[in-house]
C-alpha cells in the first residue's frame, strides 16, 4: 500500500510550473533528494526530511530516470519535457504516461501535484 500511495504521488506530482526556473532537461539532470513534503491528504502533511534519507529522484542525460525510496530503487523509466510539462514513461504501471509540471529554483526542485489530495514535494539537488 505504501508503494502504491507513493506511485500515486509521483504520477500526479508536478502540477504548477512557475517562472522561477527554466524547465529544461539540462536543469533537471542530476540527483535530487526529498527534503520537504507539505499539503495534501494522502501522505503525512508538512514533513521535513533530513539529508541522507535515501529518497531520491535521479534524472539522466539519456532521458531515463530512477526513483529511490530509502536507498532502494522503486521505479524507473524514461522522461521527456514538452510544452513545459514533464512526462514519465514508467515501468511501474505498464508503461503508462504520466505528466507533471515542475518548478526549479536554484538547487530546489518543487513538484506540485495535479490532484489536491497529493502532497507537494521539494527536493534538493545533491549531485549530477
Amino acid at each position: 500500500m505504501k508503494n502504491y500511495l507513493l506511485m500515486i504521488m509521483v504520477a500526479g506530482m508536478f502540477a504548477a510550473c512557475t517562472k522561477s526556473g527554466d524547465l529544461s532537461p539540462v536543469n533537471l539532470i542530476g540527483k535530487w533528494e526529498l527534503s520537504h513534503r507539505f499539503g495534501g491528504n494522502i501522505l503525512p502533511q508538512d514533513t521535513t526530511y533530513k539529508a541522507g534519507n535515501g529518497n531520491i529522484l535521479q534524472f539522466n542525460a539519456d532521458s531515463s530516470f530512477k526513483q529511490y525510496e530509502n536507498g532502494t530503487i522503486i521505479n524507473s523509466g524514461s522522461f521527456h519535457i514538452y510544452n513545459g510539462q514533464l512526462y514519465f514513461n514508467t515501468n511501474a504501471y505498464n508503461a503508462q504516461q504520466f505528466y507533471s509540471l515542475v518548478s526549479i529554483s536554484g538547487n530546489l526542485l518543487t513538484l506540485k501535484p495535479i490532484l489536491g489530495d497529493i502532497a507537494t514535494t521539494q527536493y534538493l539537488k545533491i549531485g549530477n
